[in-house]
């Protein structure tokens, strides 16, 4: 039976400090490459929005 990995102790405190979740996108490995293919000036935020 699969355990739960993220509800351990020790495996959260490392979890936690991956560069992205303590540096957000900027931590990110793929954001220079995922930055460079979005439009000139604009961020995943101001994305349109399609409906499902």
């Amino acid at each position: 039976m699969a355990q739960n990995i993220y509800g351990q102790p020790d495996f959260f405190a490392g979890y936690s400090q991956l560069s992205r979740l303590v540096r957000g996108l900027d931590g990110a490995p793929e954001w220079l490459a995922l930055r460079a293919m979005l439009p000139h000036g604009h961020a995943f935020g101001s994305l349109p929005q399609h409906p499902i």
